[in-house]
């Protein structure tokens, strides 16, 4: 019999178990059958391509919708710049303009344009093109221009008002009767006017005849009116009835004086013209405010006029102001204050105060002979 020794194997040759051998079998075949292709490998391949595309689809979906997108901002942006251009194209440009210069006379007239102020003539104003209402006023009357411009043509206009200006100068004067004694009857023109002393008004100008009748008879006088003035007529105790001459007496002076004669009110300075007897008068002249009386001997000549020139002395004035300014009077610069023992004639003076922070004050101020004038001006308060 044969002795059967057990086989002995190394490492290298031991024999794989059979599950293991089965296994690696069936991983082997399973590998040649994918090498050829069977329907099921080619389906499952074909679900991983379609796998692995579903990713790309979408991200490209995504970037189309993103292109998409951004064509339309572009698309809006450029209608929104088309349509600007296109309202900016529609809007209208600025309205040229032209130059209107009015000149009138008398100059000052008010001016108004479609119905608003513009200003005082003469006037140059800048209006647009086209056609325009003008109004002119002043001096009680009223002229409508029609103006047209054209784009920066310059018109000019003169205007003339002056004839219906004229119209309103006045055309009647007035007479002032006094008597000495009182209470005399007076007729101007064949019509009663009262008793003296009496001023009658809205006499022609030109001459009327006066006759004055009292308890020594009439007196009759030729005078002389001139339009916008008043004439007054004295007729003194010593005249006689019969007599017809008088002449006229004229008094300037830069004051409001009393004329007076014999103590008795004859009229002022405020009377164009005296009418007098003719000879030698003596005139007191006074203003009892200022302080000032004068006498002076004047001769009145029948049928003229004698004209008497009153200059008036000076009185003192003082002028300070708070904290302090330059002083004009009359035109002329006085110099800074305070200002003291300053001669002025005696009047009333316009005072005009300024300083360099506070502006621009006007005061007036009366000097006298009584005592010296002083003007005090706070430049801080308006």
């Amino acid at each position: 019999m044969t002795n059967l020794k057990p086989a002995r194997f190394s490492v290298a040759q031991r024999p794989e178990p059979v599950e293991k051998g089965i296994a690696t079998l069936d991983h082997k075949a399973t590998a040649a059958l994918e090498m050829f292709g069977t329907e099921s490998g080619r389906g499952d391949t074909a679900k991983r391509e379609a796998d692995k595309r579903q990713p790309l689809a979408a991200l490209s979906q995504r970037r189309v919708l993103s292109v998409a997108k951004w064509i339309g901002v572009i698309a809006l942006s450029a209608g929104a710049t088309a349509g600007g251009i296109w309202a900016y194209a529609q809007r209208p440009g600025p309205i040229a303009a032209g130059s209107f210069t009015l000149n009138t006379t008398p100059s000052g007239l008010q001016v108004a344009v479609a119905g608003k102020p513009a200003g005082l003539t003469p006037l140059t104003l800048t209006l647009p093109a086209g056609d325009h209402r003008v109004v002119v006023s002043g001096g009680g009357q009223q002229r409508e221009l029609a103006v047209t411009l054209k784009a920066g043509e310059t018109v000019v206009q003169n205007l003339e008002m002056a004839p219906a200006l004229a119209a309103v100068l006045p055309t009647t004067g007035s007479l002032k009767v006094q008597t000495d004694p009182l209470r005399q009857a007076v007729m101007v023109d064949g019509i009663d006017r009262g008793f003296s002393p009496v001023t009658v008004a809205s006499l022609a100008a030109g001459q009327h005849l006066v006759v004055i009748r009292g308890q020594r008879g009439a007196v009759r006088r030729t005078v002389t009116v001139e339009a916008g003035t008043t004439v007054s007529l004295v007729v003194s105790p010593g005249e006689s009835a019969a007599g017809t001459s008088a002449g006229w007496l004229t008094v300037t002076s830069p004051i409001l004086l009393q004329l007076k004669e014999q103590g008795k009110l004859i009229g002022s300075t405020e009377t164009e013209r005296l009418m007098l007897p003719p000879g030698d008068h003596e005139i007191e002249m006074v203003n009892d405010a200022l302080g000032y009386r004068t006498v002076r001997r004047v001769t009145v000549a029948a049928g003229k006029t004698t004209a008497a020139r009153v200059q008036v002395p000076t009185g003192m004035l003082s002028i300070n102001a708070v904290p302090w300014a330059e002083v004009w009077i009359g035109g002329e610069r006085i110099g800074e204050t305070p200002i003291g023992n300053l001669s002025r004639p005696i009047g009333v003076h316009e005072v005009i105060l300024r300083h360099p922070e506070f502006g621009q004050q006007t005061a007036s101020v009366t000097v006298s002979l009584k005592q010296t004038a002083r003007l005090g001006v706070d430049m801080r308060k308006p």
